[in-house]
């Protein structure tokens, strides 16, 4: 994608520029520090000129948060990218196909896909595998943790799938228990720790001192797999 730049007073803002159908334009600032633009098809040059005046200062306030933060770089979705999945990495090669699948071989994820060059569709076809497997995986992972916390007496669990950006799970009342796709990449070790969390949460509801009195004789080592997830991104 194109770079283009755009000064705040002496301050350099370099910015990528995406046309999409959206009728108004959007700025959308990363992890690692990218500067993006979103803007209509068509839409004249005087307008982003005058969006991005406006907007100069908010982008430079941001970009200043994020300078003494490690850099978090997006995954890319192209073949020889890497990818985790349980907890292990492997290697992503795209190939032209149909129907659109990701097949596990060796240390490879082999994903099909009907354009190769397209990133975004890379992208959704290897998150609606993500999702298949965490359905089979964390429905196992659920009724295993449950059937080791019997002498808590706790309700049985349903689950319930999402994307999350800041929580690894959550737990309702009506015992439902929501856990984050993203766990998917993760070992089972870690996942075991979250559905943990989430299960003492039947009964309950805070983290006061009798949570953590539970949660130490679920799983006696929960720190040393809270510290473990915490301090990676997959």
């Amino acid at each position: 994608m194109k770079i283009f730049e755009h000064y705040h007073g002496d301050q350099l803002i370099q910015y990528e520029l995406k046309h999409t159908r959206r009728k108004t334009l959007g700025l959308y600032i990363y992890p690692d520090r990218r500067v993006q633009l979103r803007v209509p098809h068509r839409v004249k040059p005087q307008l982003i000129e005058q969006y991005l005046r406006k907007s100069g200062g908010w982008i430079v306030r941001q970009l200043d948060q994020l300078k003494d933060k490690p850099i978090e770089f997006a995954p890319e979705f192209i073949s020889g990218s890497t990818h985790y999945f349980r907890g292990q990495p492997y290697t992503l090669e795209i190939q032209q196909g149909r129907p659109q699948r990701v097949a596990v071989r060796g240390d490879v994820l082999q994903l099909y896909s009907l354009d190769v060059g397209d990133e975004t569709r890379t992208q959704s076809v290897l998150k609606n595998w993500y999702k298949q497997q965490a359905q089979i995986v964390f429905e196992d992972s659920l009724g295993r943790c449950w059937q080791q916390m019997q002498q808590f007496n706790l309700p049985e669990p349903s689950l319930r799938l999402r994307w999350m950006k800041t929580r690894w799970g959550s737990c309702s009342s009506k015992a439902v228990v929501t856990l984050n796709i993203e766990l998917i990449k993760y070992s089972e070790k870690e996942l075991d720790y979250v559905v943990i969390h989430e299960l003492c949460h039947l009964r309950e509801f805070n983290h006061g001192p009798k949570f953590y009195a539970m949660m130490d004789q679920a799983l006696p080592d929960w720190r040393s797999k809270k510290i473990l997830l915490e301090a990676r991104k997959l």
